[in-house]
């Protein structure tokens, strides 16, 4: 017969003994997995971009369904189509200018952002589309309820590029970053 000392447990039923051992396997399993975790994650975001998205919207690839996020039969795809031929603007735009001060935009910058979309949706209206087709066609400022902020997006031409859009959007703010606190 064995005989137990006061004030101790037999082992292995100590709730703090098997939370630790338990632990202890995860932490093991963590350090050691590590790799194959890393490679995993890494093989997940090839597949996710590779390969094509289950409704047939293309899992990374460009095109009309904004880069592959929106199924082709969305309803915001459908409408951006229809409204292509209706207008020479594209009713949704893909990119947008934030203009921004910490400590609030002042008037003047505030009339400098409405006057510069003014004179770029100007420009196009009277000079047209230009041969090479990659230019902003649009510019709407939109008005936020933060003082610290002005937002204006760029609807550019038809089948621009990625790479040609956040050109165009950095000739476009150009102007902004002269401003010290902006």
């Amino acid at each position: 017969m064995r005989v137990q000392r006061p004030g101790r447990r037999p082992a292995g039923r100590c709730p703090v003994t098997v939370l630790g051992r338990v632990t202890g396997a995860v932490r093991t399993a963590a350090v050691t997995g590590r790799w194959f975790t890393l490679v995993g994650w890494i093989a997940l975001a090839v597949a996710t971009v590779a390969l094509p998205a289950p409704g047939g919207g293309g899992g990374g690839g460009g095109g009309d369904d904004a880069g592959g996020l929106l199924r082709p039969d969305s309803a915001a795809v459908e409408i951006q189509e229809r409204s292509l031929p209706l207008f020479r603007v594209p009713v949704l735009s893909e990119t947008t200018v934030a203009v921004h001060d910490p400590q609030g935009l002042d008037p003047l910058t505030w009339a400098d952002v409405a006057l510069w979309a003014l004179a770029h949706s100007l420009a196009t209206l009277q000079r047209g589309v230009s041969p090479t087709g990659e230019q902003v066609l649009a510019a709407v400022p939109v008005p936020t309820s933060s003082p610290e902020t002005a937002v204006t997006f760029l609807y550019v031409t038809h089948g621009t590029s990625l790479a040609e859009a956040t050109s165009l959007t950095r000739q476009y703010a150009g102007p902004f970053d002269n401003h010290a606190s902006v």
